[in-house]
């Protein structure tokens, strides 16, 4: 088995969780990434010589590289913070362990024990791993429990479980940890104003993590929330002066006009062109044919403000604008393009 070309496999994953600790950890033992990211290329090795069955279940292998680093961080760290989060997530058949020190989080429960998680670390990876878990515990004062797995969530959970998936080498991606974290307060004003490519990378990130398409995005009625929660409001104001069209045009161009919900979207003959896009949107987006569509489907796709607007709330009117002769005893007075 060629170990080195296994360890290059997973050379990325490596990286990512070892700037995950070098940034995130304190660094008072003046240790560097390679440090970390030797720890990392050390534990795959490790899994290639004694479970080589799970070299190619990548959560195992990840597993093996957290509980590596952590246990060089164990070594190089004379200080341990006094205040420190164990990040738990139990949604595959390896749990995702994270340490998280000196984070002001609301909503968290103070760890009571962790024998479980402990004896899972000794039975599965090694007694050295579970050693070096509890020792860093061990010499915490306050630990708190933080599992993304379990009811109810809170704006910390979510903001954490966006954090996990960013790649911290990536110095922008750090700042943005660093906001959400409230390791900073917010993003500094010159880090934000003209910067339209920064803002284009954090929100496509942002909605790919959350699992919201630019669609669904476009549609929603709690998008500036959204905005808010997690932290991108400066760059919604300063870099598109707080105007959601304006910030769509940049950011998601391919979105046609009645794709995106705001004010004005159905006024004057541009607003009935959006309403003639868009009544064939919703044909093709659920395939129906224009005599099955329903009053459900126009509401579905937010266009109840269009039915309003324009047809006097019926949805069979629309229809026949769009697709003559479906209702023709409708076809007298409707608007023309």
């Amino acid at each position: 088995m060629n170990s080195e070309a296994e360890i290059k496999n997973y050379e990325i994953d490596i990286r990512k969780i070892s700037f995950w600790y070098f940034n995130l950890w304190p660094r008072d033992g003046g240790f560097g990434v390679e440090d970390l990211m030797s720890a990392g290329r050390e534990a795959v090795w490790q899994v290639s010589q004694k479970r080589p069955d799970k070299l190619n279940y990548e959560p195992y292998v990840k597993g093996a590289i957290r509980f590596s680093i952590i246990n060089r961080l164990r070594k190089l760290t004379p200080k341990i913070p006094k205040q420190i989060h164990l990040v738990k997530q139990y949604d595959t058949e390896v749990p995702l362990v994270d340490l998280l020190p000196n984070v002001n989080a609301e909503g968290v429960e103070k760890l009571r024990d962790i024998e479980e998680l402990s004896y899972y670390i000794n039975q599965e990876f090694s007694p050295e791993f579970a050693r070096s878990l509890e020792s860093l515990i061990d010499r915490c004062n306050i630990v708190f429990d933080v599992n993304l797995s379990k009811e109810p969530s809170n704006d910390f959970k979510d903001k954490l479980r966006v954090i996990t998936k960013m790649d911290l080498s990536d110095e922008e991606m750090l700042v943005y940890a660093s906001v959400l974290l409230k390791a900073i307060n917010h993003f500094p004003r010159d880090y934000v104003v003209n910067q339209k490519e920064r803002s284009k990378k954090y929100f496509k990130f942002l909605l790919e993590q959350l699992g919201i398409s630019p669609e669904e995005f476009g549609l929603s009625s709690d998008r500036l929330q959204l905005i808010r929660k997690y932290g991108l409001d400066s760059f919604y104001q300063r870099c598109y002066n707080g105007r959601m069209q304006e910030l769509f045009a940049d950011i998601f161009p391919d979105l046609e006009p009645h794709m995106v919900r705001g004010r004005g979207r159905w006024q004057g003959r541009e607003g009935l062109i959006n309403g003639y896009n868009a009544i064939d949107w919703v044909k093709r987006k659920t395939g129906k044919k224009p005599n099955e569509l329903t009053q459900k489907d126009f509401l579905e796709y937010k266009l109840d403000g269009l039915l309003k607007v324009w047809f006097g709330c019926s949805f069979r009117r629309a229809v026949e604008f769009r697709y003559p002769g479906t209702y023709p005893k409708l076809s007298n007075n409707l608007p023309k393009l």
